[in-house]
């Protein structure tokens, strides 16, 4: 019984372990360092950083659209779209398109709300 116990504590600990960000994501240089951020479910620093990121670039993207009447992309309007869920949908995007990973974290994040939520 004890080692079963402490076998359940070592598979939940190397889970957690594996859901971490590394030091070097936390620089955003590219598309998939952003990715192992938003994939983090338990460092509170990289869901942080990811959300806060993916928060900026959309205002960002608004201020520039409406300066210049063009968007790149098009969030609905619903509500159906959550910092959680642009946050799922980014990383499974980054891990079906691995050749974007070497982009700019900027670059991958628009090339991603562009196909993923293009304007009709």
């Amino acid at each position: 019984m004890r080692f079963a116990v402490l076998s359940a504590v070592f598979l939940l600990t190397a889970v957690e372990a594996s859901q971490s960000a590394s030091e070097g994501d936390f620089q955003l240089q590219t598309a998939g360092e952003l990715a192992n951020l938003c994939a983090s479910t338990t460092d509170a620093a990289a869901i942080h950083m990811c959300q806060g990121y993916l928060v900026g670039v959309h205002h960002m993207h608004q201020a520039v659209s409406e300066a210049a009447d063009r968007r790149v992309y098009c969030v609905p309007e619903d509500g159906s779209v959550t910092r959680d869920s642009a946050a799922s949908a980014y990383v499974g995007w980054v891990g079906a398109n691995p050749a974007m990973a070497s982009m700019s974290a900027r670059e991958g994040l628009l090339e991603f709300a562009r196909q993923t939520y293009p304007c009709q």
